[in-house]
């Protein structure tokens, strides 16, 4: 059997093992865990703010006719709208998930952070 006898055959097993070992351990890392965690709320959250705007907030929103969310403007010379409405949707769930990401994450990590650089008094030498 020359395809058992071949270099490169020869102890891929092994090879193998190493690099799935390796994979595990960098999957199983704590880090990586957390960031995955964290991208599955924030998809959900997403999800629920979009709801919350188009759903409750948006139609709130006085405009003769429908709701904002309906809004649109026709182009004459295509016959395509450009619809005004879902785009201020989405403005407004950006503005929201922006303040929310803002006032939960970004200030109290940086509450949390001790001050890097350290005032010197005037007289003091390096």
């Amino acid at each position: 059997m020359a395809f058992f006898n071949n270099p490169n055959v020869t102890g891929v097993e092994q090879r193998a093992k190493k690099t799935l070992s390796g994979f595990q351990t960098f999957i199983l890392r704590g880090n990586v865990v957390d960031l995955a965690v964290g991208i599955i709320i924030g998809a959900a959250f997403s999800a629920i703010v979009t709801a919350l705007v188009s759903d409750v907030i948006t139609p709130l929103i006085p405009i003769t006719g429908n709701s904002l969310s309906t809004v649109s403007i026709k182009i004459p010379w295509t016959g395509s709208k450009v619809l005004i409405g879902t785009f201020i949707n989405t403005l407004i769930t950006f503005l929201i998930l922006a303040a929310v990401i803002y006032w939960f994450v970004v200030q109290p990590l940086m509450g949390s952070r001790a001050p890097t650089a350290t005032a010197r008094s005037p007289g003091a030498c390096s």
